[in-house]
Protein backbone atom coordinates (compact mmCIF):
# COMPACT_ATOMS: atom_id res chain seq x y z
CA UNK A 1 0.00 0.00 0.00
CA UNK A 2 1.51 3.48 -1.03
CA UNK A 3 1.95 6.24 1.70
CA UNK A 4 -0.96 8.03 3.36
CA UNK A 5 -0.12 11.51 3.42
CA UNK A 6 -1.91 13.71 6.80
CA UNK A 7 -0.15 16.98 7.17
CA UNK A 8 -1.98 19.05 10.13
CA UNK A 9 -1.39 21.26 12.75
CA UNK A 10 -4.00 19.27 14.93
CA UNK A 11 -3.25 16.63 17.21
CA UNK A 12 -5.80 14.22 15.92
CA UNK A 13 -6.59 12.64 12.92
CA UNK A 14 -10.42 11.49 11.99
CA UNK A 15 -10.96 8.32 9.20
CA UNK A 16 -14.98 8.32 9.72
CA UNK A 17 -16.30 8.16 13.49
CA UNK A 18 -13.04 7.04 14.33
CA UNK A 19 -10.57 9.62 15.92
CA UNK A 20 -7.27 8.64 16.72
CA UNK A 21 -5.23 11.33 19.29
CA UNK A 22 -1.50 11.58 19.13
CA UNK A 23 1.73 13.62 20.74
CA UNK A 24 5.07 14.49 19.38
CA UNK A 25 8.08 12.54 20.72
CA UNK A 26 10.96 15.16 20.37
CA UNK A 27 13.42 12.78 21.86
CA UNK A 28 12.68 9.88 19.52
CA UNK A 29 11.68 12.05 16.33
CA UNK A 30 8.26 10.33 16.07
CA UNK A 31 4.80 10.48 16.54
CA UNK A 32 2.89 8.58 19.55
CA UNK A 33 -0.80 7.51 19.22
CA UNK A 34 -2.06 8.33 22.50
CA UNK A 35 -5.67 7.45 22.43
CA UNK A 36 -8.98 6.53 20.53
CA UNK A 37 -12.09 6.98 20.18
CA UNK A 38 -15.30 6.23 18.31
CA UNK A 39 -16.98 3.25 16.62
CA UNK A 40 -15.09 1.68 13.47
CA UNK A 41 -14.85 -1.74 11.91
CA UNK A 42 -11.95 -1.20 11.41
CA UNK A 43 -8.60 0.24 13.64
CA UNK A 44 -6.62 2.30 11.45
CA UNK A 45 -3.38 3.27 12.51
CA UNK A 46 -1.45 5.55 10.17
CA UNK A 47 2.36 5.05 9.44
CA UNK A 48 3.49 8.72 9.20
CA UNK A 49 1.81 12.36 10.30
CA UNK A 50 3.35 15.45 8.86
CA UNK A 51 6.11 13.46 7.15
CA UNK A 52 7.12 11.74 10.35
CA UNK A 53 7.07 7.98 10.90
CA UNK A 54 4.39 7.10 14.39
CA UNK A 55 6.56 4.85 16.01
CA UNK A 56 4.86 4.05 19.45
CA UNK A 57 1.32 3.06 20.57
CA UNK A 58 0.11 4.49 24.42
CA UNK A 59 -2.65 1.78 25.39
CA UNK A 60 -4.19 4.13 28.16
CA UNK A 61 -8.02 5.28 27.64
CA UNK A 62 -8.56 3.86 24.19
CA UNK A 63 -12.41 3.95 23.74
CA UNK A 64 -12.36 3.08 20.42
CA UNK A 65 -15.18 0.21 19.36
CA UNK A 66 -16.63 -2.06 16.58
CA UNK A 67 -13.60 -2.73 15.04
CA UNK A 68 -12.64 -6.67 13.99
CA UNK A 69 -9.50 -5.62 12.20
CA UNK A 70 -6.23 -3.30 12.80
CA UNK A 71 -5.43 -1.88 9.16
CA UNK A 72 -1.85 0.02 8.83
CA UNK A 73 -2.28 3.00 6.34
CA UNK A 74 1.10 3.06 4.47
CA UNK A 75 4.53 1.66 4.86
CA UNK A 76 5.75 1.39 8.52
CA UNK A 77 9.21 0.66 9.80
CA UNK A 78 7.48 0.02 13.42
CA UNK A 79 4.69 -2.01 13.30
CA UNK A 80 2.87 -4.46 11.16
CA UNK A 81 -0.18 -6.80 10.59
CA UNK A 82 -1.05 -10.48 10.68
CA UNK A 83 -4.56 -10.98 10.37
CA UNK A 84 -5.55 -7.72 11.26
CA UNK A 85 -3.68 -8.40 14.69
CA UNK A 86 -1.04 -5.39 15.65
CA UNK A 87 2.27 -6.58 16.31
CA UNK A 88 5.70 -4.43 16.44
CA UNK A 89 7.37 -4.83 13.39
CA UNK A 90 10.12 -7.44 14.70
CA UNK A 91 7.23 -9.37 15.47
CA UNK A 92 8.35 -9.55 19.14
CA UNK A 93 5.25 -7.50 20.78
CA UNK A 94 1.72 -7.83 20.34
CA UNK A 95 -0.19 -4.87 20.43
CA UNK A 96 -3.70 -5.01 19.55
CA UNK A 97 -5.98 -8.08 18.74
CA UNK A 98 -8.98 -6.50 17.86
CA UNK A 99 -12.05 -7.10 20.39
CA UNK A 100 -14.75 -7.63 17.79
CA UNK A 101 -12.97 -10.38 16.08
CA UNK A 102 -14.92 -13.75 16.84
CA UNK A 103 -12.51 -16.24 16.37
CA UNK A 104 -12.41 -18.63 19.33
CA UNK A 105 -9.32 -20.43 19.00
CA UNK A 106 -6.06 -17.81 18.40
CA UNK A 107 -2.53 -19.22 17.71
CA UNK A 108 -0.32 -16.49 18.63
CA UNK A 109 2.55 -16.04 15.60
CA UNK A 110 6.14 -17.96 15.95
CA UNK A 111 8.39 -15.01 17.72
CA UNK A 112 6.03 -13.16 19.43
CA UNK A 113 7.78 -12.51 23.49
CA UNK A 114 5.46 -10.15 25.18
CA UNK A 115 1.81 -10.02 25.15
CA UNK A 116 1.61 -5.94 25.25
CA UNK A 117 -0.96 -3.90 28.25
CA UNK A 118 -4.83 -4.54 27.45
CA UNK A 119 -3.57 -6.09 23.89
CA UNK A 120 -5.20 -9.21 23.59
CA UNK A 121 -8.83 -8.10 25.28
CA UNK A 122 -11.17 -10.20 23.70
CA UNK A 123 -14.84 -11.75 24.42
CA UNK A 124 -14.95 -14.15 21.62
CA UNK A 125 -11.37 -16.38 22.19
CA UNK A 126 -12.20 -19.46 24.32
CA UNK A 127 -8.64 -20.81 23.41
CA UNK A 128 -5.16 -19.38 23.49
CA UNK A 129 -1.52 -21.03 22.30
CA UNK A 130 1.20 -18.92 23.35
CA UNK A 131 4.52 -19.84 21.30
CA UNK A 132 7.94 -21.01 22.05
CA UNK A 133 9.83 -18.18 23.75
CA UNK A 134 6.85 -16.21 24.51
CA UNK A 135 8.06 -14.63 27.76
CA UNK A 136 5.81 -12.11 29.18
CA UNK A 137 2.24 -10.92 30.12
CA UNK A 138 2.10 -7.06 30.31
CA UNK A 139 -0.74 -6.03 32.91
CA UNK A 140 -4.24 -6.71 32.07
CA UNK A 141 -2.85 -7.92 28.94
CA UNK A 142 -5.86 -10.61 28.29
CA UNK A 143 -7.48 -9.64 31.36
CA UNK A 144 -11.10 -9.07 29.70
CA UNK A 145 -11.20 -12.71 27.62
CA UNK A 146 -14.40 -13.49 29.48
CA UNK A 147 -14.79 -16.72 27.77
CA UNK A 148 -11.36 -18.08 27.59
CA UNK A 149 -11.43 -21.59 28.56
CA UNK A 150 -7.92 -23.23 28.14
CA UNK A 151 -4.79 -21.47 27.29
CA UNK A 152 -1.02 -23.16 26.31
CA UNK A 153 2.06 -21.33 28.00
CA UNK A 154 5.60 -22.37 27.06
CA UNK A 155 8.36 -23.41 29.58
CA UNK A 156 10.16 -19.94 28.68
CA UNK A 157 7.54 -17.87 30.33
CA UNK A 158 9.10 -15.42 33.02
CA UNK A 159 6.09 -13.01 34.24
CA UNK A 160 2.36 -12.50 34.80
CA UNK A 161 1.83 -8.73 36.02
CA UNK A 162 -0.54 -7.16 37.47
CA UNK A 163 -4.44 -8.44 36.70
CA UNK A 164 -3.37 -10.32 33.55
CA UNK A 165 -6.16 -13.07 34.43
CA UNK A 166 -8.28 -10.69 36.60
CA UNK A 167 -11.84 -11.44 34.68
CA UNK A 168 -10.98 -15.01 33.24
CA UNK A 169 -13.43 -17.33 35.67
CA UNK A 170 -14.39 -19.33 32.65
CA UNK A 171 -11.01 -20.06 32.42
CA UNK A 172 -10.78 -24.17 33.35
CA UNK A 173 -6.98 -25.52 31.92
CA UNK A 174 -3.69 -24.59 31.25
CA UNK A 175 -1.27 -26.59 29.31
CA UNK A 176 2.16 -25.97 30.53
CA UNK A 177 5.04 -27.44 28.54
CA UNK A 178 7.95 -27.26 31.67
CA UNK A 179 7.24 -29.26 34.99
CA UNK A 180 5.75 -28.12 38.15
CA UNK A 181 9.02 -27.00 39.61
CA UNK A 182 9.87 -25.01 36.51
CA UNK A 183 6.14 -23.38 37.22
CA UNK A 184 7.23 -22.55 40.83
CA UNK A 185 10.11 -19.95 39.28
CA UNK A 186 7.54 -17.76 37.17
CA UNK A 187 7.20 -14.57 38.73
CA UNK A 188 3.17 -14.00 39.46
CA UNK A 189 1.82 -10.98 40.62
CA UNK A 190 -1.01 -10.63 42.77
CA UNK A 191 -4.92 -10.44 41.47
CA UNK A 192 -4.29 -13.58 39.24
CA UNK A 193 -6.55 -15.83 40.99
CA UNK A 194 -8.11 -17.35 37.75
CA UNK A 195 -4.64 -18.62 36.72
CA UNK A 196 -4.34 -19.91 40.15
CA UNK A 197 -7.51 -21.26 40.61
CA UNK A 198 -7.20 -23.30 37.16
CA UNK A 199 -6.37 -27.06 36.34
CA UNK A 200 -2.16 -27.16 35.51
CA UNK A 201 -0.85 -29.37 33.17
CA UNK A 202 2.30 -29.73 33.32
CA UNK A 203 5.08 -31.28 30.63
CA UNK A 204 2.61 -30.40 28.13
CA UNK A 205 2.75 -30.22 24.71
CA UNK A 206 0.99 -27.67 22.14
CA UNK A 207 -2.16 -29.10 20.53
CA UNK A 208 -3.21 -31.59 24.27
Amino acid sequence: MKDIKIDTDKNFYCIGELKVNFYFDEDFDGYILESAEGFSEILYILSKINGKYVIGIEFCDWNAYGYNEVEILGNSNYFRTVDGVLFTYDMKELLIYPPEKTDKNYIVPNGVEIAMEDSLNNKYIENIIFPTGFTEFAQYSIAVCKNLKTIFIPKSLESVLLKVFYWNENLKDVFYEGSKSDWNKIFIADCNESLKNANIHFNSISGD
